[in-house]
């Protein structure tokens, strides 16, 4: 059985095998699972046929892909081999706003429909591009990519965005986590002239500096003393009310199961029981 929820494990690498185990044994599936390696995709797909796998290769930047141009994005997806398992590809992590940006997503998007994956591009990072007023420094952004964007959406892709959030993770200040639906999309849509589907490629409590000591991943606020546990999961209930609002299909937690870095956004073990029901009580 497949759950209901938006709300979705992100599985980064190195990790600790054990969440495949884990995976196999909750009674309700999440309906996707991101990882970071092509045999990882396999094996969620051996749990659950129906979950949906979203693949991130990891590269420490993307500066010379991207400054190749639309050959850049090709070679990215041709030099990955068999994807047969991977539902969805994302391309570039939280990347700046460029010319080379655009023609490198649109050679990537090329490539994915030649190998039958849908792409998942940009990944903005919560409050990127920035709002100034509704300026022309935002609309002058967003023509720029808005080619790639509207070839993604053709192709059956979403735009990614890192839908993290404060201790009050529905905030709505300059920067919050759905920024990208309240404030880009109408900015965007005149554009590229379909509406824009996003999804939430990470998601979750992090440091936003402008926003004080109440922004933080999860572990921090309880060890502050700012939030209990339980506080935590609430704030994540109300967050995948808020996806199904906006029509945001995925939203992934960062993290499940890391096995050195990332501790503080960990979810593993102490929100996994949680975690579980909710995926088999959740109704939009």
């Amino acid at each position: 059985m497949i759950s209901l929820s938006p709300l979705c494990p992100h599985i980064v690498f190195p990790y600790d095998p054990s969440w495949r185990d884990w995976l196999q044994r909750l009674p309700v599936k999440p309906r996707a699972v991101k990882v970071f390696r092509q045999e990882d995709a396999w094996y969620v797909k051996q749990v659950h046929p129906r979950i949906r796998t979203v693949l991130r290769i990891y590269m420490p930047s993307y500066d010379e892909v991207i400054a190749r141009g639309r050959q850049g994005g090709r070679d990215f997806v041709y030099s990955l081999g068999d994807l047969r398992w991977v539902d969805y590809l994302e391309f570039t992590n939280e990347p700046g706003i460029s010319e080379a940006l655009n023609e490198a997503t649109l050679g990537f998007v090329e490539a994915c429909a030649l190998k039958g994956v849908r792409p998942i591009v940009f990944n903005f990072a919560v409050g990127n591009p920035e709002i100034l007023d509704g300026s022309w420094l935002t609309d002058k952004y967003l023509r720029i990519i808005a080619p790639a964007a509207r070839a993604a959406l053709l192709a059956g892709g979403y735009l990614g965005y890192h839908g993290y959030g404060p201790r009050d993770i529905l905030h709505q200040s300059e920067w919050f986590a759905f920024r990208d639906v309240l404030h880009l999309t109408p900015l965007l849509k005149p554009l590229i002239h379909i509406n824009p589907r996003w999804i939430h490629t990470e998601a979750g409590f992090d440091y936003i500096p402008q926003l004080g000591q109440n922004a933080a991943p999860w572990r921090v606020l309880v060890r502050r003393g700012l939030a209990k546990i339980e506080d935590i999961t609430a704030q994540y209930e109300r967050y995948a009310c808020a996806c199904v609002k906006h029509r945001i299909p995925y939203a992934f937690l960062f993290n499940f199961f890391a096995k050195d870095a990332w501790q503080d956004y960990e979810h593993a073990p102490d929100l996994l029981g949680w975690y579980e029901r909710h995926l088999a009580t959740f109704r939009p």
